[in-house]
């Protein structure tokens, strides 16, 4: 009984890990405007910041953020591979220059 509450137990612990990882657990905003004939666009501007040692892609973005991060981290992500032809986060270099995301606010 002990080894089937124990797995339940992990199991769920797991499941709860991996949807925080993969969906995160901030609001998602879109950042993108839809024009009445139903077209979209862009309206998110980036900024370019040189890597210090320690940043991370969200770590940056959190902190041209001045409210709470209104993007999932999916799209953080697709973002900044977009803006930097195809450079994935976790391969930043420090010393160099990247395009980050900048994310409205609802008010901006």
């Amino acid at each position: 009984m002990k080894k089937i509450i124990a797995f339940l137990l992990t199991a769920t612990i797991g499941y709860s890990i991996y949807h925080d990882i993969t969906n995160g657990t901030l609001e998602v905003h879109s950042t993108n405007k839809t024009l009445q004939d139903n077209t979209e666009i862009e309206t998110s501007p980036f900024i370019a910041i040189a890597v210090q040692p320690g940043d991370t892609v969200l770590s940056v973005v959190e902190q041209l953020q001045q409210a709470p991060l209104s993007a999932s981290i999916s799209q953080v992500t697709n973002d900044f591979m977009q803006l930097n032809k195809g450079t994935r986060p976790e391969d930043i270099q420090v010393g160099k220059t990247y395009n980050f995301p900048v994310y409205l606010n609802e008010e901006d």
